[in-house]
Protein backbone atom coordinates (compact mmCIF):
# COMPACT_ATOMS: atom_id res chain seq x y z
CA UNK A 1 0.00 0.00 0.00
CA UNK A 2 1.29 3.43 -0.81
CA UNK A 3 1.72 6.06 1.87
CA UNK A 4 -1.43 8.11 1.93
CA UNK A 5 -2.49 11.57 3.04
CA UNK A 6 -5.74 13.37 2.67
CA UNK A 7 -8.99 14.39 4.26
CA UNK A 8 -8.49 11.56 6.68
CA UNK A 9 -4.78 12.32 6.37
CA UNK A 10 -3.89 8.68 6.59
CA UNK A 11 -0.21 7.89 6.94
CA UNK A 12 0.62 4.21 6.82
CA UNK A 13 3.02 2.05 4.86
CA UNK A 14 3.67 -1.65 5.02
CA UNK A 15 7.28 -1.13 6.08
CA UNK A 16 6.24 1.17 8.93
CA UNK A 17 4.19 -1.65 10.42
CA UNK A 18 6.79 -4.31 9.61
CA UNK A 19 4.40 -5.97 7.18
CA UNK A 20 5.75 -7.24 3.90
CA UNK A 21 4.49 -9.28 0.97
CA UNK A 22 5.38 -12.59 2.58
CA UNK A 23 6.80 -14.34 5.59
CA UNK A 24 9.31 -17.17 5.70
CA UNK A 25 8.79 -20.47 7.48
CA UNK A 26 10.11 -24.01 7.31
CA UNK A 27 7.23 -26.24 6.25
CA UNK A 28 6.02 -27.89 3.09
CA UNK A 29 2.25 -27.31 2.76
CA UNK A 30 0.34 -24.17 1.85
CA UNK A 31 1.00 -21.82 4.69
CA UNK A 32 3.92 -24.03 5.61
CA UNK A 33 6.38 -23.81 2.69
CA UNK A 34 9.93 -25.07 2.38
CA UNK A 35 12.72 -23.67 4.53
CA UNK A 36 13.58 -20.16 3.42
CA UNK A 37 10.52 -19.92 1.15
CA UNK A 38 7.98 -17.13 1.12
CA UNK A 39 4.35 -17.51 2.12
CA UNK A 40 1.58 -14.86 2.06
CA UNK A 41 1.25 -13.06 5.36
CA UNK A 42 -2.14 -12.81 7.06
CA UNK A 43 -3.72 -9.43 6.16
CA UNK A 44 -3.23 -6.85 8.87
CA UNK A 45 -5.55 -3.94 9.51
CA UNK A 46 -5.33 -0.60 11.25
CA UNK A 47 -8.78 0.11 12.62
CA UNK A 48 -10.00 3.50 13.76
CA UNK A 49 -13.68 3.64 14.62
CA UNK A 50 -15.41 2.03 11.64
CA UNK A 51 -12.57 2.89 9.29
CA UNK A 52 -10.20 0.14 8.12
CA UNK A 53 -6.98 0.36 6.15
CA UNK A 54 -5.47 -2.77 4.61
CA UNK A 55 -1.71 -2.25 4.89
CA UNK A 56 -0.84 -5.62 3.37
CA UNK A 57 -0.54 -6.55 -0.29
CA UNK A 58 -1.96 -10.05 0.15
CA UNK A 59 -5.03 -9.33 -1.95
CA UNK A 60 -2.84 -8.48 -4.91
CA UNK A 61 -0.45 -11.36 -4.20
CA UNK A 62 -3.37 -13.78 -4.47
CA UNK A 63 -4.93 -11.98 -7.47
CA UNK A 64 -7.47 -9.18 -7.47
CA UNK A 65 -10.95 -10.16 -6.22
CA UNK A 66 -13.27 -10.38 -9.22
CA UNK A 67 -16.97 -10.85 -9.91
CA UNK A 68 -18.68 -12.09 -13.04
CA UNK A 69 -18.78 -9.59 -15.90
CA UNK A 70 -22.57 -9.22 -15.68
CA UNK A 71 -22.38 -8.35 -11.96
CA UNK A 72 -20.11 -5.35 -12.51
CA UNK A 73 -20.35 -1.90 -14.05
CA UNK A 74 -17.38 -1.14 -16.29
CA UNK A 75 -16.21 2.48 -16.64
CA UNK A 76 -13.57 3.94 -18.95
CA UNK A 77 -13.00 7.65 -19.46
CA UNK A 78 -10.69 6.73 -22.33
CA UNK A 79 -13.05 4.58 -24.40
CA UNK A 80 -16.48 4.71 -22.73
CA UNK A 81 -19.64 6.70 -23.47
CA UNK A 82 -22.45 7.66 -21.10
CA UNK A 83 -25.52 6.07 -22.67
CA UNK A 84 -28.65 4.37 -21.31
CA UNK A 85 -27.20 0.93 -21.98
CA UNK A 86 -23.55 1.53 -21.02
CA UNK A 87 -21.71 -0.32 -18.29
CA UNK A 88 -20.67 -3.60 -19.88
CA UNK A 89 -17.09 -4.64 -20.48
CA UNK A 90 -17.66 -4.18 -24.23
CA UNK A 91 -19.53 -0.87 -23.92
CA UNK A 92 -18.33 0.86 -20.73
CA UNK A 93 -19.72 4.08 -19.33
CA UNK A 94 -17.45 7.14 -19.27
CA UNK A 95 -18.09 8.56 -15.79
CA UNK A 96 -18.82 7.38 -12.27
CA UNK A 97 -21.66 9.84 -11.82
CA UNK A 98 -23.48 8.33 -14.80
CA UNK A 99 -22.77 4.69 -13.95
CA UNK A 100 -23.42 4.71 -10.20
CA UNK A 101 -27.16 5.56 -10.39
CA UNK A 102 -27.59 2.86 -13.06
CA UNK A 103 -25.98 0.30 -10.77
CA UNK A 104 -28.08 1.50 -7.84
CA UNK A 105 -31.29 1.04 -9.83
CA UNK A 106 -30.29 -2.32 -11.30
CA UNK A 107 -32.45 -5.26 -10.18
CA UNK A 108 -29.61 -7.71 -10.83
CA UNK A 109 -27.75 -6.51 -7.77
CA UNK A 110 -24.70 -4.96 -9.44
CA UNK A 111 -22.48 -3.70 -6.61
CA UNK A 112 -19.00 -3.75 -8.17
CA UNK A 113 -17.67 -0.82 -10.20
CA UNK A 114 -14.55 -1.41 -12.28
CA UNK A 115 -12.43 1.55 -13.43
CA UNK A 116 -9.79 1.47 -16.17
CA UNK A 117 -6.54 3.41 -16.39
CA UNK A 118 -8.23 6.81 -16.77
CA UNK A 119 -8.39 10.13 -14.95
CA UNK A 120 -11.98 10.53 -13.74
CA UNK A 121 -12.31 14.26 -13.11
CA UNK A 122 -15.47 14.28 -10.99
CA UNK A 123 -16.60 14.32 -7.39
CA UNK A 124 -18.89 11.58 -6.10
CA UNK A 125 -21.41 11.40 -3.26
CA UNK A 126 -21.89 7.91 -1.79
CA UNK A 127 -24.79 7.59 0.65
CA UNK A 128 -26.54 4.70 2.42
CA UNK A 129 -27.70 3.08 -0.84
CA UNK A 130 -24.11 2.14 -1.66
CA UNK A 131 -23.64 -0.22 1.30
CA UNK A 132 -21.86 -3.34 0.09
CA UNK A 133 -20.45 -1.66 -3.04
CA UNK A 134 -16.85 -1.89 -4.25
CA UNK A 135 -15.23 0.73 -6.48
CA UNK A 136 -12.07 -0.84 -7.87
CA UNK A 137 -9.32 0.20 -10.22
CA UNK A 138 -6.46 -2.04 -11.24
CA UNK A 139 -7.49 -2.44 -14.88
CA UNK A 140 -5.84 -1.47 -18.16
CA UNK A 141 -7.90 -1.14 -21.32
CA UNK A 142 -6.19 -1.13 -24.71
CA UNK A 143 -7.31 0.45 -27.99
CA UNK A 144 -9.15 -2.75 -28.91
CA UNK A 145 -11.22 -2.58 -25.73
CA UNK A 146 -9.51 -5.52 -24.02
CA UNK A 147 -9.38 -5.24 -20.21
CA UNK A 148 -6.31 -6.56 -18.36
CA UNK A 149 -5.90 -6.86 -14.59
CA UNK A 150 -3.12 -5.03 -12.77
CA UNK A 151 -2.17 -4.35 -9.15
CA UNK A 152 -0.94 -0.85 -9.99
CA UNK A 153 -2.70 1.56 -7.61
CA UNK A 154 -1.98 4.62 -9.76
CA UNK A 155 -3.84 3.54 -12.92
CA UNK A 156 -7.33 4.72 -11.98
CA UNK A 157 -7.48 8.26 -10.59
CA UNK A 158 -10.52 10.10 -9.24
CA UNK A 159 -9.69 13.83 -9.30
CA UNK A 160 -11.83 16.61 -7.89
CA UNK A 161 -12.90 19.13 -10.57
CA UNK A 162 -12.34 22.83 -10.02
CA UNK A 163 -16.00 23.43 -9.16
CA UNK A 164 -16.19 20.56 -6.64
CA UNK A 165 -16.87 21.02 -2.96
CA UNK A 166 -14.17 20.43 -0.32
CA UNK A 167 -14.15 16.61 -0.79
CA UNK A 168 -13.64 14.60 -3.98
CA UNK A 169 -15.30 11.48 -2.51
CA UNK A 170 -17.92 12.05 0.20
CA UNK A 171 -19.05 8.86 1.98
CA UNK A 172 -21.88 9.09 4.49
CA UNK A 173 -24.38 6.81 6.26
CA UNK A 174 -22.91 3.66 4.68
CA UNK A 175 -23.03 1.02 7.41
CA UNK A 176 -23.64 -2.71 7.96
CA UNK A 177 -22.03 -4.20 4.83
CA UNK A 178 -19.79 -1.17 4.34
CA UNK A 179 -18.15 0.25 1.24
CA UNK A 180 -14.77 -0.65 -0.32
CA UNK A 181 -12.43 1.52 -2.39
CA UNK A 182 -9.62 -0.56 -3.93
CA UNK A 183 -6.57 0.07 -6.16
CA UNK A 184 -7.22 3.78 -6.67
CA UNK A 185 -5.72 7.23 -6.37
CA UNK A 186 -8.09 9.90 -5.08
CA UNK A 187 -7.01 13.52 -5.49
CA UNK A 188 -8.49 16.68 -4.06
CA UNK A 189 -9.21 19.51 -6.44
CA UNK A 190 -6.29 21.78 -7.28
CA UNK A 191 -4.90 24.34 -4.88
CA UNK A 192 -5.93 27.86 -5.83
CA UNK A 193 -9.43 27.02 -7.07
CA UNK A 194 -10.83 26.52 -3.57
CA UNK A 195 -12.63 29.33 -1.76
CA UNK A 196 -11.26 31.61 0.92
CA UNK A 197 -10.29 29.50 3.91
CA UNK A 198 -11.75 26.33 2.32
CA UNK A 199 -10.19 23.02 3.34
CA UNK A 200 -9.51 20.34 0.73
CA UNK A 201 -10.06 16.61 1.18
CA UNK A 202 -9.57 13.57 -1.02
CA UNK A 203 -12.06 11.41 0.93
CA UNK A 204 -14.34 12.29 3.83
CA UNK A 205 -16.17 9.60 5.81
CA UNK A 206 -19.18 10.33 8.00
CA UNK A 207 -21.00 7.67 10.04
CA UNK A 208 -19.90 4.87 7.70
CA UNK A 209 -18.04 1.55 7.56
CA UNK A 210 -15.33 1.93 4.93
CA UNK A 211 -12.37 -0.16 3.76
CA UNK A 212 -9.58 1.45 1.76
CA UNK A 213 -7.52 -1.30 0.17
CA UNK A 214 -4.39 -0.11 -1.65
CA UNK A 215 -5.71 3.44 -2.04
CA UNK A 216 -3.57 6.57 -2.21
CA UNK A 217 -5.10 9.89 -1.08
CA UNK A 218 -3.52 13.11 -2.33
CA UNK A 219 -4.56 16.60 -1.24
CA UNK A 220 -3.48 20.15 -1.94
CA UNK A 221 -3.18 22.95 0.63
CA UNK A 222 -6.27 24.64 1.99
CA UNK A 223 -7.45 27.98 0.63
CA UNK A 224 -5.88 31.22 1.76
CA UNK A 225 -7.45 33.14 4.61
CA UNK A 226 -9.35 36.34 3.95
CA UNK A 227 -8.09 39.89 4.33
CA UNK A 228 -7.71 41.34 7.81
CA UNK A 229 -10.07 44.01 9.10
CA UNK A 230 -9.53 47.74 8.69
CA UNK A 231 -6.92 49.43 10.84
CA UNK A 232 -7.55 51.85 13.72
CA UNK A 233 -8.26 55.49 13.00
CA UNK A 234 -5.20 57.73 13.25
CA UNK A 235 -4.69 59.78 16.41
CA UNK A 236 -4.63 63.53 16.18
CA UNK A 237 -6.00 66.73 17.66
CA UNK A 238 -8.83 66.88 15.16
CA UNK A 239 -12.06 65.13 16.20
CA UNK A 240 -12.31 64.06 12.56
CA UNK A 241 -9.53 61.56 13.28
CA UNK A 242 -7.37 59.94 10.67
CA UNK A 243 -8.09 58.03 7.50
CA UNK A 244 -9.23 54.42 7.62
CA UNK A 245 -6.36 51.98 7.86
CA UNK A 246 -5.67 49.56 5.01
CA UNK A 247 -6.69 45.89 5.00
CA UNK A 248 -4.42 43.27 6.51
CA UNK A 249 -2.63 40.80 4.25
CA UNK A 250 -3.99 37.45 3.08
CA UNK A 251 -3.51 34.54 5.49
CA UNK A 252 -1.11 31.72 4.61
CA UNK A 253 -2.72 28.45 3.38
CA UNK A 254 -2.83 25.61 5.88
CA UNK A 255 -0.73 22.50 5.37
CA UNK A 256 -2.39 19.06 5.00
CA UNK A 257 -3.80 17.68 8.24
CA UNK A 258 -2.44 14.61 9.98
CA UNK A 259 -3.92 11.28 11.00
CA UNK A 260 -2.78 9.69 14.24
CA UNK A 261 -3.86 6.76 16.36
CA UNK A 262 -7.04 6.94 18.41
CA UNK A 263 -8.28 8.92 20.22
CA UNK A 264 -6.64 11.94 18.56
CA UNK A 265 -7.65 10.83 15.03
CA UNK A 266 -7.63 13.42 12.24
CA UNK A 267 -6.19 16.82 13.06
CA UNK A 268 -6.43 19.64 10.52
CA UNK A 269 -3.49 22.00 10.24
CA UNK A 270 -3.99 25.64 11.19
CA UNK A 271 -3.48 28.25 8.48
CA UNK A 272 -1.27 31.26 9.19
CA UNK A 273 -2.88 34.56 10.14
CA UNK A 274 -2.80 37.64 7.92
CA UNK A 275 -0.95 40.75 9.12
CA UNK A 276 -2.90 43.44 10.99
CA UNK A 277 -4.30 46.38 9.05
CA UNK A 278 -2.23 49.57 8.94
CA UNK A 279 -3.04 52.48 11.21
CA UNK A 280 -4.85 55.36 9.58
CA UNK A 281 -3.18 58.72 9.00
CA UNK A 282 -4.37 62.17 10.04
CA UNK A 283 -6.51 63.73 7.32
CA UNK A 284 -4.42 66.35 5.53
CA UNK A 285 -5.51 69.97 5.24
CA UNK A 286 -8.15 69.95 7.96
CA UNK A 287 -8.06 72.40 10.86
CA UNK A 288 -8.31 70.74 14.24
CA UNK A 289 -10.28 72.15 17.15
CA UNK A 290 -8.54 72.29 20.49
CA UNK A 291 -10.31 71.41 23.68
CA UNK A 292 -9.27 71.95 27.28
CA UNK A 293 -7.30 68.70 27.33
CA UNK A 294 -5.31 69.43 24.17
CA UNK A 295 -1.62 69.52 25.08
CA UNK A 296 -0.21 70.23 21.67
CA UNK A 297 -0.44 73.21 19.39
CA UNK A 298 -3.28 72.87 16.89
CA UNK A 299 -2.90 74.46 13.46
Amino acid sequence: MACVAGALALGACADIFGIHEGTTDGGLADGDVFDGGIDDATPDYVVHDAFSVDVNTALCDASIPLVADNLAMWISQRTGADTKSCGTRIAPCATLNHALPIALANDAGIKTIYLDNSDFVEDINLGSGYAGYTIQGGWIIDDAGVWTQSCNTSLAKIIGPDDAGPATVYIHSVSTTGLTLRLLEVHSKAQGVNGTGESLYAVTVDNSDVLLDNVTLITQNAGQGGFGGVGDAGLGCSPLGGDTGGNGSVGIPGAPGTFAAAPSAYTPATAGAGTPGLHGTVAAGLNGTCNTNCVQSCQ
